[in-house]
Parts: C-alpha cells; sequence; structure tokens
C-alpha cells in the first residue's frame, strides 16, 4: 500500500474572541415570527447580530433534519438540504461543490468541528468527516453558501461546514445502537456517554461501520481490445452489451460502488469536555473512505484480471486543550494548544478470476 502521511504540528494560539449565546431548539420552537427575527447569531460573523442582518447566506442542519433525510453520510446530507451543493465521484474522494465552486481537490472549501479546522493544508483539503456513514455524535451542521475567508481564515472560497457535536447534557448516561443498510451490505455498531457535574461536562462517542457496498445485478464491465487500455461499461440487455466480448461482461466480477477501502471499517472516535476555569478538550479521530468505481486495468493470467477498484482510505486525529477568559458577555480571550496528524493509504489493486 501507498501511504502518505502528515506529520504532527503542535500549536499554540492566542486570539481575541467574540462569544455568542443562542436560545436552545426547544425554546425557538415557542418564540413569536417578531422574536425569531431578533435573535442573535454568531455563525458567518465575528459580532453578534440578528440572524435576517447576518452577511451571509447560511443553512442550518439539526439532528431533527438528520435523522428524517435518508442521508449516508455528511456528502448525502449537504447535497439534499443546501441550494446549490452538489459532490462528483473523483479515484481520491468525492469532491464536494457549492455555488457552482468545485475543484479536483477539496481545498475550496473549510469543515469545522466544534470550531475546530479539519482541512489537510498539504494536499487535499477536506480528507476527513465527509464520508462516514454514522451522524449520531452530531448536533448541528451549519453551512455558509459562499466566501468565508475573511471570518474563518483562508481556503473559504465555496463555503464553511461547521459541525457542532453532542455535548454531555445532550446525551447523558450510557446509549449504545446498531445501523444497518441493506442495499449497500452495510452495518455498525455506535456506543455514546455523556456525563453533568458540578461546573463541568464531558460527551464521549465510538463508532464503527463495515460496508460491503452495492453491486448492481444488470450492469457489465467490459475490457476492450488486447492491450487493456479501453473500457465498456453499461447495462445488461442493450446494445452495447450485445457486441461485448462474454468472457469478460460478467457482472459478479463489478467491483462494489461504496463498500470499505481495503475491507477496513470506517471509525470515528470523539471525547470533548468543559472543565471548571475556563478550560475545555477536544480529541478526534476519524478513518474513512470508501470505493468509487471500477476498471479492469491488466490481463494477470488468460484467467485472472487485475483490478484498478479506485480507493483511497484516510485516517485523521485531532487533539487540543483550550482556555478561555471572559471579559464581558460579549469579548473574552482564547488560547489552544493543538495537535494533528493525518496519513492516506491508497488500497492495492485486486485481482480476480474470470
Amino acid at each position: 500500500m501507498k501511504k502518505h502521511t502528515r506529520l504532527p504540528v503542535v500549536l499554540t494560539v492566542g486570539t481575541l474572541a467574540i462569544t455568542t449565546a443562542g436560545a436552545v431548539e426547544s425554546e425557538m420552537k415557542e418564540l413569536s415570527l417578531a422574536d425569531l427575527m431578533g435573535l442573535q447569531n454568531a455563525i458567518g460573523t465575528l459580532t453578534r447580530m440578528e440572524r435576517n442582518k447576518v452577511p451571509v447566506s447560511v443553512t442550518t442542519i439539526t439532528q431533527e433534519d438528520i435523522r428524517l433525510t435518508p442521508a449516508r453520510n455528511l456528502l448525502d446530507l449537504i447535497e439534499a438540504l443546501v441550494p446549490g451543493a452538489m459532490y462528483l465521484d473523483h479515484p481520491e474522494q468525492a469532491r464536494l461543490g457549492m455555488r457552482g465552486v468545485i475543484a479536483d481537490r477539496n481545498y475550496k472549501f473549510l469543515l469545522l468541528v466544534d470550531g475546530h479546522l479539519m482541512n489537510q493544508k498539504t494536499h487535499s483539503g477536506v480528507v476527513s468527516e465527509i464520508q462516514n456513514w454514522d451522524m449520531s455524535d452530531i448536533k448541528q451542521v451549519e453551512i455558509i453558501r459562499g466566501p468565508g475567508s475573511v471570518t474563518y481564515g483562508p481556503g473559504a472560497v465555496a463555503g464553511v461546514v461547521a459541525i457542532t457535536t453532542k455535548k454531555g447534557e445532550d446525551q447523558e448516561g450510557v446509549k449504545v445502537s446498531t445501523s444497518s443498510a441493506i442495499p449497500y451490505s452495510s452495518q455498525g455498531g455506535t456506543i455514546q456517554y455523556g456525563k453533568v457535574g458540578d461546573g463541568w461536562s464531558m460527551y464521549s462517542y465510538l463508532n464503527a461501520t463495515w460496508t460491503r457496498g452495492y453491486t448492481s445485478p444488470t450492469a457489465f464491465t467490459e475490457v476492450g481490445n488486447a492491450d487493456m487500455k479501453s473500457y465498456t461499461f453499461g447495462e445488461i440487455g442493450t446494445a452495447a452489451h450485445s457486441n461485448v466480448n462474454r468472457k469478460y461482461a460478467n457482472s459478479d466480477l463489478l467491483a462494489d460502488f461504496d463498500r470499505d477501502v481495503a475491507y477496513m471499517p470506517q471509525l470515528r472516535a470523539h471525547v470533548g469536555a468543559i472543565l471548571p476555569l475556563g478550560f475545555s478538550t477536544f480529541a478526534r479521530y476519524t478513518q474513512g473512505g470508501t470505493t468509487t468505481g471500477a476498471a479492469w486495468s491488466k490481463l494477470m493470467t488468460p484467467d485472472s484480471l487485475q483490478v484498478n477498484a479506485r480507493t483511497f482510505l484516510y485516517r485523521q486525529v485531532v487533539g487540543s486543550l483550550q482556555h478561555q477568559i471572559q471579559f464581558t458577555d460579549n469579548l473574552g480571550l482564547s488560547s489552544k494548544l493543538e495537535a494533528r496528524t493525518s496519513n492516506g493509504i491508497r488500497a492495492p489493486r485486486e485481482t480476480r478470476t474470470v
């Protein structure tokens, strides 16, 4: 396997931060339209201001939206609920676009988790979070549609995706759950734990999901000429299928779409804590990636083909210790010590019997 590893970087940052306090979702449902229009907002601005005056286009996705939307992952969720958003398959990872801005790598938008930047800055941009199938640790997702670099830093050309995870008060005690997506032969298990104490709270989460993937029973892939450099894709029973070499036109040999890379499960672990004296901690590990298609690349023997399944696995670890001093309701001083590392693994080609 080819590996691309990013070495850890530790930074200490001192910032003058403007903070905000908003009504919880249950309270918001009881407000009148006039009161809703007067709520203060922090996303997309450095100062508190009324929602209808924020100078950006923002879409907010709640836990209820996630529960009701048949989305497999964050990419599906954004494409379904955010105006002007879409994603395209790519040999390394799906590429997200907003408002017509999309690139060969995911470096046209920023991804934040609890205010922590998840972008891999040296090569690929956003590589974690977006393809993991379980989203039960997410409390809310806010998407800024359009440039946001003035507020959030370089890279927010197409937009900003800001994920807020659950806190201790959102999940008190232990919760164990399982999930299954039958068309993709996917099964997962999740455990969550939250605790609220005197002046502190914590939330932890662990998920593992195994996905075999989806293979269309009516599709075929054919190796073209003798040098194996041309391919035909189509549906069985069509004119394209009637002209193929029957030896290699076998739908059972198709690579599985949206399956795990090298049969390694998707993993995500998270621990966040709010501590006394203004301290807080954050630790998050993500492993993910899926296949996006297949091409038969080389005839190994008269009865076997080498398959380029276009698979790439990403891992990322981010941890931080943060301290905040609040001077007034609107003004505070925040400092953070952070460490991160990430790597990417291109899975080896497979050899299959024909």
